[in-house]
């Protein structure tokens, strides 16, 4: 491989042993500026029970080349861009990568799309009913209970001769009735709280790639679509972005699902930050244009160009 090689891109090609071999050679010796390993039989470590079965065997060409992307990585002052869409990256493999970029200050564009940065959320049919019906449960209750705050303050009596209850005791009523739907709220508040808590291992991915997208002055593309990542990690990801020095485009369509924390945030993203859709969805044409005149009406000329974050995303994908 020549030294002044500028770009390699190896994309949806089956890599041979040997050739792996003589690419890992070669590649932490070069100075590339741009690199492409699409669909290219990148195979980080075995994950999950597979990890298991794994663990004595000889290591696979892929997983070492993996190894050596991360060596240049940490080494190379000169790539920019990176992309490892499509391949067998899993959880374990991408952490890794974050650690390793967290510190990394010049690349400039950076895919891993489609490999996963989570694993998919699974849950049984038995667990999820149940919790669906603790769910309208919760909410019927407070649904009851604010019927009956109303009806204990508009009570009155059906003739002239049906005594009123004392005050004291409406009163007493109500109280007791209002601390109910307190209790009741304080109940979803605490459920919401515990569905949006990050792991310990989705601190971790949080704390890398918040450090690459805040600290990377250069970082100008990045591409997180189809990596399923979870609506509570996607809102935190997207609160740093304000905090971002030069990204211009973030791509985290094909992560959101149907169920209702996917839409909430779905909502948040849309209210927090300034989408920019894609320019090429026809079916969006007539939101481009009113886009571009809230921006031509609220912003002046140094405003727009002090506006550091344009959330890119498939509008077909958020709505």
């Amino acid at each position: 491989m020549p030294s002044n090689l500028d770009e390699l891109r190896i994309i949806n090609c089956k890599i041979s042993p040997a050739a792996i071999k003589l690419l890992v050679e070669n590649i932490t010796r070069s100075n590339l500026r741009k690199l492409s390993l699409v669909k290219a039989g990148i195979a980080g470590k075995p994950q999950g029970e597979a990890k298991a079965e794994k663990a004595e065997e000889e290591t696979e060409p892929g997983s070492y080349l993996f190894d050596k992307i991360l060596t240049l990585l940490r080494k190379s002052r000169s790539l920019v861009e990176l992309d490892i869409s499509w391949n067998r990256l899993g959880p374990d493999d991408l952490l890794e990568l974050f650690k390793v970029i967290s510190n990394n200050r010049q690349l400039q564009q950076l895919n891993v799309s489609w490999n996963h940065i989570q694993e998919e959320q699974k849950m049984d049919t038995e667990a999820q009913s149940e919790r669906t019906r603790q769910n309208e449960a919760l909410w019927r209750a407070i649904e009851n209970t604010k019927a009956t705050i109303e009806e204990i303050r508009n009570r009155k009596p059906e003739d002239d001769e049906e005594e009123m209850p004392p005050a004291e005791q409406q009163e007493s009523e109500l109280d007791v009735a209002v601390s109910k739907l307190e209790e009741l709220h304080g109940q979803v508040t605490l459920l919401k709280e515990q569905a949006d808590k990050l792991t310990s291992e989705e601190e971790l991915i949080f704390e890398n790639i918040g450090k690459f997208i805040k600290h990377n002055k250069n970082l100008q593309q990045l591409d997180l679509s189809h990596t399923q990542l979870k609506p509570n990690l996607l809102r935190e990801l997207c609160i740093t972005l304000r905090k971002a020095k030069s990204l211009l485009t973030l791509d985290v369509s094909g992560n959101l699902g149907q169920e209702p924390a996917d839409t909430e945030v779905r909502e948040f993203i849309s209210q927090r930050i300034r989408c920019k859709p894609d320019p090429y969805d026809l079916e969006r044409l007539a939101y481009i244009s009113d886009f571009i005149q809230d921006i031509n009406k609220n912003y002046d000329s140094k405003a727009l160009k002090n506006e550091k974050i344009l959330l890119s995303m498939q509008m077909r994908n958020i709505k």
